[in-house]
Formats: C-alpha cells, structure tokens, sequence
C-alpha cells in the first residue's frame, strides 16, 4: 500500500480515500502480505466494517484495492502474480437520494451572512459550480479578469482533469467583486489560501461554515430549545424561535437552529438546478459541470421542484370536474360521465339495515337456476293410510319446514311445498299408490 501511494499517489486528483483507507483498511491488511490477501479476509472486513462505512465508501475501497493489484501485477514490478482477488469481492448497490439544494430566494440570504474570505469561497461555488478541490486549488495566475474566464485547470494539487488539459470558466458579473477582493486580500499564490498562506487541507471544514450561515439566514428545519440553567437538561425540539422559558425550571429557554443538511457539494447541485430550471438547455449545464456525457446531467441534477410538476400536472387537458355533493353537480356530472356506477347509502351515518330488514340478505330469497346440492329430506311424513288430517299425532308442517328451509333457494322451497301439499291432498282424496290423476273430493 505504501509503494502504491508513493509511486501513484501524486498523480490522483483527490487524496481523500487516502485517510479512508488509512482509518478501515491498513489497521486489518496492513499486517499481511499479499499473498495472504484473498477476496475472503477483504469481504469479510468489508461485512464487518459494513455499518460504519455507506455503499459508495465500500464500492470506492474495492475499486481502489483491485487498482493496486493491477498495478502490482503489471510487467516489470513483479509485487504480484496470477488473478486479482478483488474480482471476487462484490460491490455493494448505492440508493439513489434526491440531492438537498438551495432555491434562488435562499443564495442571496446564505451570501448575506458570510464575510470575507468565506463569502468569495461560497460565492465562487455557486457561480462557476466547482467541486471542494476545485475552488481549493484555484491560484490567482489562474484569473483572466479581462476576458472574463477562469483556467480551470487544478484539483488541489493535482490535475483538474484526467488528460490534464485546462478548462475554460465564464465568470458572471455577480461573482467579479468577489474575485478582485480576493486578489486584494493577501500575497499568497492561492486564490482563497490558509492562514499560513498555503492552500487549505482536502478535509477543510467548509461544510460546517455553511451549516452555521444557513442557521443565521434561518434556512433551517427547526429549532432545539435547551435551558440556559446548569444541570436542568430540558430540551425539546419546535418549528418556530419563539421566546419561551423552561416548564421544569421557568429558565429562558435558548433556541438553537437546526440547520437544512446542505453539502458543499450540494451548492454544485443548486447551480445545475437552477439553471435547469430557467430553461438553460442540457448540452449548455452538462458543459459547465464538465461532464463527459449530458446523460450524467440530466440524471443527476436534472430533478425539478414540487411546483415544477404541479405546473404540468395543472395542463393535463381534463377540464374541470364537478364535485359530487349537490343535485346539480350530479347532473353535470351525469351529463359528462354518465350516471354513477354506485349510489351512497341514503342513510348519513352509511350504516346497513339488519338481515331481517333486509331481504337481499336472507339466504331463502337468493334465485337460483341450480339445484341446490345441500338438499335436506322432506319433513316426517306418516305411512300412506287413511285420511289422518284429524290424527292427534299428525306433524304441523307450516312452522317446522319454513323454518328449516330458510338456507334453500326459493325455488327449491316452493317446489317442496308443493310437492307436500300434493300429497297430502291426495291423502285426503284416498288415492294411494298411483300417480295418475287423483278423482275429485266427495
């Protein structure tokens, strides 16, 4: 590890998966040699590092470590031989997150609340939509204020591109004071140096600066209370800074604002939005973003606002429709669409009626083409005989049956009754054992 980053190192652009692998990776391979290095020990760091490091970090670690492998194999260096065991190693999916951007009434008020160097620093971002080492690495030989442009051409020490070859930058008129107050500021080579005059570190703190800017512009979230009396504790957490004391200890209470969760990087995301927005073509923001390909554009900063889409979705050529409610919104609306598939319940609390109020419910009156296959017998039926209409003992088929035959279907209910009446009319009648048709009654 240590050759590559002497050997190659100077060349990358950006140094920061340097302390990155320093921080997860040397305290566990740095022990072993190469040899005893296999796609095994490197996922099962990974795994175990897998809650401290986010799916874009794990994916740069294997890309970086399959680099070094092919690097070591290469003819000549003789560090390595045979297959690259981080081919193995599989690479982790990275979730797709709208980026959090600035509107074009929120930059004024964020510039408002930074000063000197850091105003031209945030400015110079907004403007031109450089990266962190971008803006780091500018030097004043860089400025060509008279015609207007910037020689992009440094990453902080490093190349700004992967052929080396300068890009052209326009600088806006709003962003031209700040420039010339840089280049007035101090004798150092770099545009926006350290306080010893050399160019910052790639983990300078610029994101915290934002953060506190966008607290006091009040760009912010909400906001924390917290009493001001030692050891009480309360916190809680409301949307508006409005004065207000402690319920424990009735202290004023001091609202802390809890900042939107802004990146520097994210100030490039405003600049590509923004000009997306008002109506800036593809080709032109992918350009100024120095991107090799205006897919890359459109996929990553090409996200509109909420208004954006209400807008379109205000054009859907639908007309406006009447909503239900009054005799003559109901009109329209059946003059337009038809009647309606489904009526509401006239009842307003929409409750249904019991089953026995109901006739639809009950079983017995449901029609049926079918037979039912769950026929039940007939009700008890005396031997065939003489008339026994005035037999104590005789069966009373009107409660017992109707009863019973409830679940049947009203056919097959009518047919039973029917039948049974039949016969016992013929009973009546004394005809016995034939079906042919029975003499009148004497």
């Amino acid at each position: 590890m240590d050759w590559y980053w002497e050997r190659h190192g100077p060349k990358l652009r950006s140094t920061t998966l340097h302390f990155t692998l320093d921080k997860h990776i040397r305290p566990e391979l740095g022990k072993l040699q190469l040899s005893e290095i296999t796609a095994e020990c490197v996922d099962e760091l990974l795994t175990r590092k897998r809650d401290d490091i986010s799916a874009e970090t794990h994916n740069k670690i294997v890309s970086r470590l399959r680099r070094m492998f092919e690097l070591a194999a290469k003819p000549g260096v003789g560090l390595w031989r045979g297959a690259n065991p981080l081919v193995a190693v599989e690479r982790r999916r990275i979730p797709k997150r709208l980026p959090t951007t600035l509107n074009a009434e929120e930059v004024p008020q964020l510039l408002a609340e930074l000063d000197g160097q850091d105003q031209g620093i945030f400015a110079t971002a907004l403007y031109t939509a450089m990266r962190k080492g971008e803006v780091g690495g500018l030097l004043k030989t860089d400025l060509d204020l008279l015609q207007g442009v910037i020689k992009l051409q440094r990453c902080w020490d490093g190349p700004a591109t992967e052929d080396g070859k300068p890009l052209l930058v326009p600088v806006a008129p709003s962003l031209r004071p700040h420039l010339e107050a840089a280049l007035a500021a101090n004798d150092s080579r770099f545009l926006f140096p350290a306080a010893d005059g050399g160019m910052h570190r790639p983990d300078v703190k610029w994101d915290v600066k934002l953060r506190r800017a966008l607290g006091r512009a009040g760009i912010v979230v909400g906001y924390e209370y917290r009493c001001r009396r030692k050891g009480c504790g309360f916190r809680e957490r409301r949307s508006t800074a409005d004065p207000a004391r402690c319920p424990r200890c009735q202290f004023k209470l001091y609202a802390k604002p809890i900042p939107r969760h802004v990146r520097f990087h994210d100030l490039r995301h405003t600049t590509a939005t923004l000009l997306l927005k008002e109506g800036v073509t593809l080709a032109v923001v992918s350009k100024l973003l120095r991107h090799s390909d205006p897919a890359i554009t459109l996929g990553t900063y090409g996200h509109l606002d909420i208004e954006d889409l209400r807008q379109a979705v205000d054009l859907l050529p639908f007309g406006t429709v009447a909503a239900p409610g009054t005799s003559d919104d109901d009109a329209v609306s059946r003059q337009r669409f038809g009647a309606p598939v489904a009526r509401n319940s006239p009842n307003e609390k929409n409750e249904s009626r019991d089953a026995s109020e109901n006739p639809s419910n009950v079983a017995a009156f449901s029609w049926s083409g079918r037979l039912d296959l769950n026929q039940r017998p007939l009700a008890p039926q005396r031997p065939p005989g003489p008339s026994h209409l005035g037999s104590p003992r005789r069966t009373p088929w009107y409660p017992a049956y109707l009863l019973e035959s409830l679940h049947v279907p009203l056919r097959t209910w009518a047919h039973r009754v029917a039948r049974f009446a039949w016969r016992a009319l013929r009973q009546h009648c004394g005809v016995q054992g034939s079906r042919s048709r029975s003499r009148p009654c004497s």
